[in-house]
């Protein structure tokens, strides 16, 4: 474990080697889909690219009004003006990221559309209209800040809208370069690990587009980081450490709530580390952050888009937990063929790579030491299985109730999951490599299981 100034420094120097990996990975990768896809040709353009223009032109807050959507759901439409190059989003393509990738290498087609917007003139115009959507407002608008900037700089230098969609997207992954590097560096165990995750072809492309998916991503790991070396030094939390948890842990909470279970290994740390009143502390930290801030944003501003009739589908899964939970296992059992499938097979093999390895460390340390001292030891492994799952479950949840009608499912598997949600989950399986230090009592306990293990042997 690190103690002294002299180790930090040192692992410090260690980490750069992988550092500059990651950094030439992530610009290698990203430079080539800046080139070869448009910025609108990602999942979701109505709601990432007019969400960041909102943003950068201080509209994120304009009021919205309710409308039923086609299923009959009532929702929140919030109305933003701008210049027509910005926001009517000429030749956007609402492909899914493994299609994306697969047009980054035959070229894609809608650049050329995307490119021309806006060169006949500009002209104001709002949004939503007929022909043009906007969802400028189903995710916290703070999350596009690194979107904003670039789209900011382009409205400065009076650029053509396509290259202040560019430069939005180098905005976009420069921050997550700066925060997944951070991670990197702070994590004490799993930095490899790490590295290989954030120069994914996958990541990478979220990294250098204008989704808010690589914001999430990076959160989660700088959160993951922060925690894991809080618990592998072992020592009780700085009030600075304390308040860099509480902020990464909020903007998790605000990115998408299907990630939160990951941050209640918060309060599962040992006391050593974090004591019960400090652990109420952050629990109160959390809990004013979304009263004051999210929670009312969420009420007045928020929109979620669903193809279902959402009040129906909880109503069904009300009365039928059982057939809903039944395709949920259906969905996660179809996980790993959709995955070794699709063009995000990296995601799978990594999976594979960190499940091997974790299979090694526990088959080798449950021979040596007994089953209760193991279960303390590598307390960290279950938690990072645990949240991972019970956010999987949330996911399948979520998808249920907006994507798919429940009541006319029958045995079919849930649709709408997509590879890229896993990526924010990847930090958490670092978090396994961490082993938790055994106190006095616990050693003392369990000497004669020890003793006992080696006269066997």
């Amino acid at each position: 474990m690190i103690h002294r100034k002299g180790d930090l420094r040192n692992e410090y120097k260690k980490s750069w080697i992988l550092l500059l990996c990651f950094a030439m990975l992530c610009i290698i990768q990203a430079s080539w889909f800046l080139i070869r896809t448009g910025p609108l040709t990602i999942p979701d353009p109505d709601m990432h690219a007019t969400a960041a223009y909102a943003l950068a032109t201080g509209q994120s807050l304009n009021a919205t009004r309710t409308e039923l959507d086609d299923f009959g759901n009532p929702g929140k439409v919030q109305t933003i003006r701008g210049e027509s190059g910005y926001l009517y989003l000429e030749g956007r393509k609402g492909v899914l990221v493994d299609n994306a990738l697969l047009l980054s290498l035959s070229g894609d087609p809608y650049r050329t559309q995307q490119r021309a917007s806006g060169a006949d003139g500009t002209k104001i115009v709002s949004v939503p209209s007929e022909q043009h959507p906007n969802r400028s407002n189903q995710y916290f608008p703070l999350l596009y800040a690194p979107q904003a900037v670039g789209i900011r700089v382009g409205l400065w230098l009076n650029t053509s809208p396509y290259t202040g969609w560019q430069l939005s997207r180098i905005g976009n992954l420069m921050s997550f370069v700066v925060l997944w590097g951070f991670a990197i560096l702070l994590i004490p165990r799993g930095k490899l690990f790490l590295t290989l995750i954030g120069s994914l072809p996958t990541t990478v492309f979220l990294a250098s587009s204008l989704m808010v998916d690589a914001m999430v991503c990076a959160l989660c790991a700088c959160f993951v980081a922060l925690l894991a070396r809080c618990a592998h030094r072992h020592r009780p939390l700085t009030y600075a450490q304390m308040a860099w948890i509480i902020m990464l842990s909020w903007l998790v909470l605000c990115s998408k709530i299907v990630y939160a279970p990951m941050l209640l290994v918060t309060l599962i740390m040992p006391r050593s580390v974090l004591s019960g009143k400090r652990k109420l502390a952050i629990v109160a930290a959390w809990g004013a952050g979304a009263l004051l801030i999210f929670v009312p944003w969420y009420l007045r501003f928020s929109g979620t888009l669903a193809l279902t009739n959402v009040a129906d589908n909880i109503s069904f899964i009300r009365t039928h937990l059982g057939i809903t939970m039944s395709a949920v296992f259906r969905t996660f059992r179809h996980l790993p063929v959709s995955l070794s499938q699709s063009a995000s097979i990296e995601l799978f093999l990594v999976f594979n790579v960190w499940l091997l390895t974790m299979l090694t460390v526990v088959v080798r340390e449950h021979d040596s030491i007994s089953r209760g001292y193991w279960i303390g030891r590598n307390r960290y492994l279950l938690l990072s299985v645990g949240s991972i799952t019970a956010s999987l479950v949330c996911m399948m949840l979520f998808l249920a109730i907006t994507w798919n009608d429940m009541s006319t499912l029958g045995t079919a598997h849930l649709e709408g999951f997509q590879e890229r949600y896993l990526i924010p989950l990847m930090p958490v399986a670092a978090f396994g490599l961490i082993r938790d230090k055994p106190s006095i009592r616990d050693c003392a306990c369990h000497v004669p299981d020890l003793i006992k293990d080696r006269l066997t042997i």
